[in-house]
């Protein structure tokens, strides 16, 4: 990908948020978004979706700097920044849902649509569906996956960012993503929930340690691992659904 430019860009505009130029920072965010978007027009298809994303996620850091425009003029504190958790060797114990509740919003919904483990470099590991998605939002997710735009757009918002990328936005819904041990865990959602992404985290850990045999040997052959009553019990016990049901995240 030819993402020098876009790097230099916000780099730009980094140093600009970090003097408290916050205007120009969003500017420079906006221009290195244009820029994605141009290349997404006239680079190779492999690259295309790539990099459509990357400039989506640029106006969404420009969005959230024009939110502190706002709150910065009207006399108001920033909103606390959000640390990328580090990765955790030991298995996360799963926090009841009394103990989460004030993360999220009364009355909200969440549905869960797809879990999803892939490789380093994009190859599907474990797929699991929690819910039936419509025709279009299934191919722009397929493409999304099988073109390795993940593990692109993840590597490259990590070094102009210089932080994890968590979450991937698309019309139908967003990606939520957890890195562990070379793999990658993508839940699939109506939108983003702060919940969720704990119990993802909760997943990958526990995943990792129940299943690191038949993970090992998908490693060694390259195939897909089945899932089997074992797993699907495993995936519903931590995300607190009945197998083959849609679940959903209430408060």
């Amino acid at each position: 990908m030819k993402s020098d430019e876009i790097v230099q860009i916000v780099k730009t505009a980094k140093e600009f948020e970090s003097d408290f130029k916050l205007r120009k920072a969003k500017h420079k965010f906006l221009d290195a978004a244009s820029l994605a978007l141009k290349l997404s027009k006239t680079t190779q298809k492999s690259d295309r979706l790539s990099y459509e994303l990357i400039a989506k996620e640029l106006v969404n850091y420009a969005k959230d700097i024009q939110l502190e425009i706002i709150l910065e003029s009207e006399g108001l504190p920033s909103p606390p920044g959000i640390e990328t958790p580090e990765a955790k060797k030991d298995i996360i114990k799963i926090k009841p849902r009394e103990e989460l509740a004030d993360k999220i919003k009364p009355a909200e919904n969440v549905v869960i649509y797809k879990l999803m483990t892939v490789k380093a470099g994009g190859t599907p590991l474990l797929s699991y569906e929690f819910a039936e998605l419509p025709d279009s939002t299934q191919l722009k997710l397929n493409e999304i996956l099988f073109t390795g735009a993940i593990t692109a757009v993840s590597q490259l918002m990590e070094e102009i960012l210089e932080k994890a990328i968590q979450t991937i936005r698309f019309e139908g819904g967003v990606l939520m993503i957890h890195s562990d041990n070379n793999l990658q865990f993508i839940l699939f959602a109506q939108e983003e929930n702060e919940l969720l992404f704990d119990l993802l985290k909760a997943f990958a850990s526990k995943f990792i340690v129940e299943f690191r045999q038949i993970i090992n040997e998908s490693a060694r052959t390259g195939m897909t691992i089945a899932v089997d009553e074992k797993i699907k019990e495993f995936i519903c016990n931590v995300f607190n659904c009945e197998q083959n049901e849609e679940p959903e995240v209430k408060s």
